[in-house]
């Protein structure tokens, strides 16, 4: 969340004139908005996005064994019917089975609170940070025991 506040601070303070919904065209039919009057919500509470990551991320084998560790930004679009599409690597690590299993964990997302524009849904980018930190799976153990605080990144 504290990403995001700061990724749509940097928008308003990059782009000139007043801040207002803001638009790509992928192709003649198809606009995707940076920001909207309501940005698109993940599940029903701020942990919920957190929670997913924790119970469906795995740590890939060939990453671990050579203890690469990394934070790959996964950009894509939440469309007006929830889903997830578009879905690529904006900003790699440097392990391609990291960049993968990121994109992976995204393709796979049930449904999100669409984003609104005017009351309509619409499609909406979003840049998703994901990391690989093996000092955390190490402290916390594999798999996560009840009543842990803080979730680990299960190894594949």
């Amino acid at each position: 969340m504290k990403h995001l506040l700061l990724t749509l601070a940097a928008l308003a303070f990059l782009r000139p004139g007043p801040l207002q919904a803001q638009e790509l065209d992928l192709d003649s039919e198809t606009h995707i908005y940076f920001i909207v009057d309501e940005m698109p919500i993940f599940g029903h509470c701020s942990t919920d996005l957190a929670d997913y990551l924790r119970q469906n991320l795995r740590y890939p084998a060939e990453a671990e064994a050579q203890h690469l560790e990394g934070r790959v930004y996964v950009r894509f679009a939440i469309l007006p019917d929830g889903s997830v599409g578009h879905a690529s690597v904006h900003r790699p690590a440097g392990c391609e089975a990291l960049n993968q299993e990121a994109l992976r964990v995204v393709a796979q997302m049930p449904r999100w609170q669409a984003g609104k524009m005017q009351g309509e849904p619409v499609p909406v980018w979003h840049v998703l940070p994901v990391c690989f930190d093996l000092d955390q799976c190490e402290r916390l153990g594999s798999p996560r025991g009840p009543g842990s605080q803080a979730a680990d990144l299960p190894r594949e």
